[in-house]
């Protein structure tokens, strides 16, 4: 699954990029990062791609693409809570 989402992320780097498996939802890496901060149903206007086994089973495109803005959200967060247990501690 890794490797199919690094290969999909190349050609596609400013989609968000999801994984059907059994009817759920499985996402990885920073994209992981952005579903587990906003939420999957929370995230409007950005590019996905489902992937099922080795099948692009969708792709969604919008014009006002907001997947940096999210990308460079989640980056911050993250790196703010980096040092903020290292703060703590």
């Amino acid at each position: 699954m890794k490797e199919r989402y690094e290969v999909i992320k190349k050609l596609y780097p400013n989609y968000l990029i999801l994984f059907r498996v059994k009817d759920k939802i499985k996402t990885i890496n920073i994209d992981k990062e952005i579903i587990d901060i906003f939420g999957l149903n929370n995230i409007k206007e950005v590019n996905q791609i489902i992937l099922n086994n080795l099948d692009i089973e969708s792709i969604n495109e919008y014009e006002n693409n907001r997947y940096l803005i999210y990308y460079t959200k989640a980056r911050l967060i993250s790196v703010l809570n980096k040092y903020r247990r290292a703060f703590n501690e």
